[in-house]
């Protein structure tokens, strides 16, 4: 059983919510990155999403933003990302690890798309999120993933077309993430109006085989009965922290929303 597999499963299995985390790589600094990922572990987050600094992320809030910016004026491009999972590994790190990103970002990789799947699973990633990945590049590139180990998640939003929403759900394996808050990612706004028929759709597409998160900012993990990713609220917490108490912040939250109990 692949990780991500296994970590769906056993939530399943405990008849709870899959809770889902996500950071922005050298946010607010990148020595720190690698302890924020192992306190969102130790938090009980069950899966981690790691964002790839983006220099024009055009779905993202001014929190969002304003993170990726510091980020890349930290200098961080993709192998020091890569750099930063294989910290987490060696520290302790073994819930599964997704990098999400713009397809820019992934072609712009000096050695190609190939090597960077498998240099990324040589460094202890699991999944691969291209927010804007072109439907004509679906069915390649997550073949490329799937021939190199790693899980390609598709991302489904309701302002794509039907027929999008049932291409991508067709090249869903594991789980399918869905973006569920009006506007731009990185704001507390409403869920979309639409988010139930959204969900809906996507489980018909995917015959209810797949396990559906919603995200990307969801606050309370008891808003919604599907799995869910926090991004936001964490980026903010790091965004407020003291140096060098990022990491404890981290954990704190999470253990509140996930309602585990420190070690």
């Amino acid at each position: 059983m692949e990780p991500i597999e296994e970590a769906l499963a056993k939530c399943k299995a405990k008849g709870r919510t899959t809770l889902i985390t996500y950071v922005i790589a050298g946010h607010s600094t990148v020595s720190e990155t690698p302890d924020i990922i192992l306190s969102m572990q130790s938090g009980g987050a069950d899966i981690i999403e790691l964002g790839i600094p983006f220099t024009s992320p055009t779905t993202e809030g001014p929190v969002i933003k304003q993170a990726n910016s510091k980020a890349l004026e930290n200098g961080v491009r993709i192998p020091h990302v890569l750099q930063m999972v294989k910290s987490a590994r060696k520290q302790g790190l073994t819930v599964p690890v997704l990098l999400i990103g713009y397809y820019d970002s992934v072609r712009a990789y000096a050695y190609g798309e190939e090597m960077l799947l498998r240099d990324c699973k040589a460094a202890g990633v699991d999944g691969m999120i291209i927010v804007d990945l072109p439907t004509g590049e679906l069915v390649r590139f997550c073949d490329l993933c799937k021939s190199k180990g790693l899980l390609y998640i598709p991302l489904v939003s309701s302002s794509i077309t039907i027929d999008d929403v049932e291409m991508l759900c067709s090249t869903a394996n594991l789980i399918v993430c869905t973006v569920s808050r009006l506007g731009v990612m990185g704001t507390h706004e409403k869920l979309y109006g639409c988010v139930a028929d959204l969900l809906h759709r996507v489980h018909v597409f995917t015959g209810n085989l797949v396990p559906v998160t919603g995200g990307l900012s969801i606050i309370n993990a008891q808003e919604t009965s599907v799995d869910v990713v926090i991004g936001c609220p964490i980026v903010q917490i790091l965004g407020n922290a003291a140096p060098g108490t990022g990491a404890q912040k981290v954990k704190e939250y999470c253990l509140q929303v996930s309602g585990c109990t420190e070690d």
